[in-house]
């Protein structure tokens, strides 16, 4: 079972190790955390000029993952820069696309800018 605790221990070591620009919680935990889950998961932003920036998409995410090595519960990370974000917003046309969803529905764990942690 997913926990609160769990969640910010999560969203610490991303924070910490990738220091994103965004960190942003979707699916089933953001929009009903009193429901049992067992996957957490996130959409993390990172800059343009982030390391991780010119790495393929699904590397990024297996990256990401290995600072989770030995984790007992799902976890499913996105890495994106901010590049890629504003091309999904320039680029769609109004038709449904996940990342946008997540951007609109999902629940900001972390935003640098204001250099807050949210819980």
């Amino acid at each position: 079972m997913i926990t609160s605790s769990l969640i910010h221990a999560v969203k610490g070591r991303v924070v910490q190790n990738l220091d994103p620009l965004k960190v942003i919680m979707f699916g089933t935990l953001a929009k009903n955390p009193k429901e049992g889950c067992e996957e957490i998961e996130m959409l993390v932003i990172v800059d343009d000029l982030h390391a991780l920036a010119p790495v393929r998409p699904l590397s990024r995410i297996n990256i990401a993952l290995e600072l989770f090595r030995y984790r007992s519960f799902g976890l499913r990370l996105l890495v994106m820069t901010e590049k890629e974000i504003q091309s999904l917003h320039r680029e769609n046309e109004g038709e449904w696309n996940p990342i946008l969803e997540i951007l609109e529905e999902g629940k900001v764990l972390y935003d640098r800018a204001r250099e807050k942690s949210y819980q």
